[in-house]
């Protein structure tokens, strides 16, 4: 049986397989089905933003949200709105202010959470970005910060797996033991009757 978002209690949300997930764990599919539920009237006025809520959370919208946006979509294409800013309002309200929306983004952005997850997300996931050099100075221009930065966070988030090079092995045998030094089987290289 498959989950229901629309239909399930909170007890059935957080009782599936990896509940917490994000973005497309079952609580938060759920959270975001009440939350679609209890703003039906503004959202039927506002279908981007409710369309952009269900895709948040990987969950198919609503059929009343669906036909909502079909509505306006259609008629716009038919005259009846002049620009699609008749048809869904203006991206931003009158009187914004994009340079506060920026710092508060930012913001954000610098808490260390946010930024930490939004890291791990764009490494971990098979078609994010390389962990390559390219890749941390990608990471760097969308969070605002410097690419050593993104690479000393990754060292401390993400596991990484590397094979010690020789001369590496070589330099842990020099601090054991100066008579094993180029001996890599740990076996004394003076003779028995020199002891």
């Amino acid at each position: 049986m498959t989950f229901d978002p629309f239909s399930a209690t909170k007890e059935e949300a957080l009782a599936q397989p990896n509940s917490m997930a994000i973005p497309n764990g079952s609580f938060r599919q759920w959270e975001t089905a009440q939350l679609l539920s209890a703003q039906r009237n503004n959202l039927s006025k506002d279908p981007l933003g409710g369309l952009a809520l269900c895709f948040n959370a990987c969950i198919a919208p609503p059929n009343w949200l669906t036909y909502a946006f079909l509505d306006r979509y259609n008629k716009t294409k038919s005259g009846f709105f002049r620009t699609w800013d008749d048809a869904f309002g203006d991206a931003q309200p009158k009187g914004y202010q994009l340079k506060t929306t920026k710092l508060g983004s930012n913001a954000l952005l610098s808490f260390p959470p946010v930024r930490n997850g939004l890291l791990i997300q764009m490494f971990s996931d098979p078609k994010g970005l390389p962990k390559t050099r390219a890749g941390r100075q990608e990471a760097a221009k969308r969070l605002g910060i410097t690419e050593s930065e993104v690479r000393n966070l990754l060292s401390q988030l993400l596991p990484i797996r590397r094979h010690k090079t020789l001369k590496y092995a070589a330099r842990q045998i020099d601090l054991v033991s100066p008579g094993t030094a180029h001996n890599p089987f740990g076996t004394s290289l003076q003779k028995d009757n020199e002891l």
